[in-house]
């Protein structure tokens, strides 16, 4: 009984995972413009341990780990000029504990505000 139990659960675990549990998009708003915004986004992913797909005018696609360790997750960015300044919204999977989209977009303000 205790071991149907437990493969139970790790096969609802396994289904949660292949599904691709999708989180809520994260929006942040910084005040600078999104052409500077845009063009710090483009560095970042640029580098380790973001791998980019696209780069159209006001969309990022860029994918963060790797298949091999932990699966490879996919994040897309959009820039969309508010009146304050440049309102980013990303839509990615649950990694693990964290969000990827809010991890990147903590990297972003960071580098914005030259942290």
């Amino acid at each position: 009984m205790r071991k149907n139990i437990i493969a139970l659960l790790g096969l609802a675990a396994f289904a949660l995972l292949a599904a691709g549990v999708e989180a809520k998009p994260v929006s942040r708003t910084y005040p600078q413009p999104c052409s500077k915004v845009y063009a710090e986004a483009k560095a970042i992913v640029s580098e380790k341990p973001y791998k980019i797909y696209s780069a159209e005018e006001h969309t990022l696609i860029f994918e963060t780990g790797s298949f091999w360790k932990a699966g490879a997750h996919q994040i897309t960015a959009s820039f969309e000029s508010d009146g304050q300044g440049c309102k980013v919204t990303t839509n990615a999977a649950y990694s693990g504990v964290m969000r990827n989209g809010t991890v990147f977009l903590d990297r972003l303000g960071k580098r914005l505000t030259g942290e």
